[in-house]
């Protein structure tokens, strides 16, 4: 009954569910399809080497001549049909070396997956009624992780279409002010922390600046607001050699008592900088503002960051373009520019492990996209 009330569908949600599983299916015949690649370029690239050094004369290395039957197999069928690469799926074709990145584009799949002998997919086959139940994940072998996904994305946000409109028809608003213009095509990261009657938001206001809202509610359900407007440029980071302002990229706020900022040199787009503002002498400076009048035609508060965080950084060697901070874990996790790198950093070390106050760099970059571009060639 509570469902109802807010909108929830059972049929959407089971949707939903047998969605995310076949997506994990489907994950999953992709992981294998990469290890089974893996193994079949490491036997071709062998075979070339081994080829490459007899055609110069030179003494083969004993552990590249090692060479299965199968993996001779696989490499003279790959040779065979080299001119009918990319054509398609071929029965007793076991070496096509594009099979990794047509799971990685919105249309069906080329080559799909040999499901011969799979003795599942046979029963299934056998009993259609079975095969249809809601309650097997379905495996669509045609289809490409990215359709998968899609589809997963769809029915996930189907389920909570309703519960939005249904919730927000039950709330009322306790008081409101003007919005502010922003620049267009400027990016507008937005973080929100709350305590019992004060909200704080942190929000872009240029390619240079954040606005900081200290909003607090009293009992007469009236809300106060204060604002200031917190600039980035070299001459606020003077401890840097930088040429030219820092723009920025997000802002998230670390813990109930730290603001962190991510800026970019926009002079070396390889240089990045995450900046720790404490939010107790920051509060301070904040003035009220007067709700009835647009924030742009007012007069704010400008704030140096310098006053407040030029101890409390740390430099990042690449492109960024989000990030995401947890102050309970005293993690950062940095997104690269193109958003095919991410960087886990440890914001703060315990003392017996770390003899300075450096914030230091712990895990390397993964990329799953990396993977892809590895595997398909670009």
């Amino acid at each position: 009954m509570g469902r109802q009330v807010i909108g929830l569908d059972s049929g959407q949600i089971q949707k939903a569910i047998r969605s995310n599983g076949a997506f994990v299916i489907k994950a999953s015949e992709m992981q294998q399809i990469i290890n089974h690649s893996v193994i079949n370029y490491k036997a071709f690239f062998r075979w070339l080497y081994a080829s490459i050094m007899r055609l110069m004369e030179e003494q083969v290395p004993s552990d590249i001549q090692k060479m299965t039957q199968q993996n001779l197999s696989c490499i003279a069928e790959f040779l065979q049909h080299f001119d009918n690469y990319g054509s398609g799926y071929r029965k007793g074709s076991t070496f096509i070396m594009e099979r990794i990145g047509q799971y990685m584009v919105d249309s069906d799949l080329t080559i799909k997956p040999d499901m011969t002998g799979n003795e599942w997919t046979q029963l299934l086959e056998e009993n259609q009624c079975l095969k249809m139940h809601e309650g097997i994940l379905q495996h669509y072998l045609d289809k490409s992780l990215i359709q998968v996904f899609n589809e997963m994305k769809k029915n996930v946000e189907g389920v909570f279409e309703t519960p939005t409109e249904k919730i927000s028809q039950q709330l009322t608003p306790i008081g409101k002010f003007l919005g502010m213009s922003i620049q267009p095509n400027l990016p507008k990261p937005t973080s929100f922390n709350t305590s019992s009657n004060t909200v704080l938001m942190a929000t872009q206001s240029s390619s240079r600046s954040i606005y900081l809202f200290d909003v607090g509610f009293g009992a007469d359900s009236n809300c106060q607001i204060r604002c200031g407007n917190i600039f980035f440029t070299d001459h606020a980071l003077y401890e840097s050699n930088f040429d030219d302002a820092f723009k920025v990229v997000d802002a998230k706020f670390y813990s109930s008592s730290i603001l962190s900022v991510l800026l970019q040199d926009t002079s070396r787009p390889d240089v990045s900088l995450i900046v720790q503002l404490l939010l107790v002498p920051l509060l301070k400076q904040l003035k009220e503002i007067d709700t009835s009048i647009n924030i742009n035609e007012q007069s704010i508060t400008q704030i140096d960051s310098r006053l407040f965080g030029q101890d409390i950084m740390k430099y990042l060697d690449m492109p960024v373009s989000a990030f995401s901070v947890s102050g309970s874990r005293r993690v950062c996790i940095v997104l690269g520019e193109t958003k095919r790198k991410i960087k886990l950093y440890e914001m703060e070390c315990e003392e017996d492990e770390e003899e300075d106050t450096e914030m230091t760099s712990m895990v390397k970059d993964e990329s799953m996209q990396d993977s892809y571009s590895m595997a398909s060639g670009e």
